[in-house]
């Protein structure tokens, strides 16, 4: 799993199964290894037949929620709240009903359960860089500012920190503070030189200074 090799993932965790077929976290872990090799009808399955043999079972609500997310919104919604219901400090079932509320252009909600994902574990990056990308799309430039620059501040060598610098550039600029702007999308630029998306912002508000 840690390797990413996935197809002898999925060999070991058939024997599992195998062994010992009444145990919930085998089958979860046979989902998760089908989902990443994109077999989707057993990854259900699989982590089907871990709630059924575990009805508490947040992590499995959780990732068949995830993976049925892209074909059934409801259902996703549905298994995501249970999964809350059960760990209500839970951060996988918070993001990804952000997501979805986000999507559907209902900010509030969204944020709000990203600010809970942020207040449960203020050390990672990747949920404030979330938080501000939402609160950009929200037109909160503020709070967008804060939390990213937050993300900035807890995750410097984060693989993902070029967004973070991104987005915040993009949020000041609707704040005309076009220097800070330009120095937060030249840093992007910096940690990720292919970035199309940002050079083209560059550009925009280096013309328009």
């Amino acid at each position: 799993y840690a390797r990413g090799e996935w197809d002898l993932a999925l060999q070991h965790d058939l024997a599992a199964v195998k062994l010992q077929p009444d145990r919930a976290v085998y089958h979860l872990n046979l989902g998760n290894a089908y989902a990443q090799t994109q077999r989707p009808r057993e990854a259900e399955m699989e982590f089907r037949r871990a709630i059924a043999l575990q009805p508490d079972y947040a992590e499995a609500y959780s990732n068949l929620g995830l993976l049925l997310e892209p074909r059934d919104k409801a259902q996703a919604v549905a298994l995501e709240e249970k999964a809350l219901a059960l760990r209500p400090t839970y951060a996988e079932p918070m993001k990804a009903l952000a997501r979805i509320k986000i999507q559907a252009g209902d900010y509030p909600s969204g944020i709000a359960l990203l600010q809970r994902v942020v207040d449960s574990d203020p050390y990672e990056s990747g949920p404030y860089i979330d938080l501000g990308v939402a609160c950009n799309e929200a037109k909160l430039w503020k709070q967008a500012v804060a939390a990213l620059r937050r993300a900035i501040d807890v995750g410097p060598t984060d693989p993902d920190i070029y967004a973070a610098h991104y987005n915040l550039g993009i949020a000041y600029t609707h704040l005309d503070s076009p220097e800070a702007a330009l120095m937060e999308i030249r840093k992007a630029l910096e940690l990720k030189p292919d970035f199309t998306e940002a050079r083209q912002i560059l550009e925009g508000v280096e013309r328009a200074r």
